[in-house]
């Protein structure tokens, strides 16, 4: 297998564990914050003059709970594999050991998605912001798991592209 080969497939791996915290956290969350999910969607079905029933409601909260979930892991296997291709020959020139390989990975997916983020939610508005403001901590909180979920992602990437890229050549 070639270095792109193994990049996106260290990519894949990395991908799986940093997406199983972010799936983690995105079930948390959203349990946490249902109850203003739930009273936003029953607001916004009455608006449009919408049939609203409690098992609609009930189907429609359990649909954004799978789908958070779901979602965050498939997300995070996608940019896993699209960042593990990007950085590869970047981290290949880095004359460190693994770990800080993948310290400096993780930190640079970090920035890239936080700041994709607030681009988009600078473009399109934060739809949240009441709850956000209801669940200050849920921001901060969201910063620290993200980190954790980044740095997990660098170190894992990192330490197979030294095992299975490096060791070989």
């Amino acid at each position: 297998m070639g270095v792109y080969g193994s990049a996106a497939k260290a990519g894949v791996i990395a991908g799986l564990a940093a997406g199983a915290i972010a799936s983690a956290w995105s079930y948390y969350s959203v349990h946490v914050t249902l109850p203003i999910i739930k009273e936003a969607i029953m607001e916004q079905m009455r608006k449009a003059g919408a049939p609203v029933t409690p098992e609609l409601v009930e189907r429609i909260m359990s649909f954004t709970v799978m789908s958070a979930t779901i979602g965050a892991l498939i997300g995070a296997v996608i940019i896993g594999v699209l960042f593990g291709l990007f950085l590869v020959m970047f981290v290949r020139k880095l004359k460190y050991t693994w770990p800080i390989r993948g310290l400096i990975v993780g930190a640079i997916v970090y920035i890239v998605m936080m700041s994709f983020s607030s681009v988009a939610s600078a473009m399109w508005g934060s739809q949240y912001a009441e709850m956000r403001a209801k669940l200050g901590w849920l921001s901060l909180a969201e910063y620290v798991v993200g980190i954790v979920e980044y740095m997990t992602y660098g170190l894992i990437y990192a330490y197979l592209i030294e095992r299975w890229v490096e060791r070989r050549q």
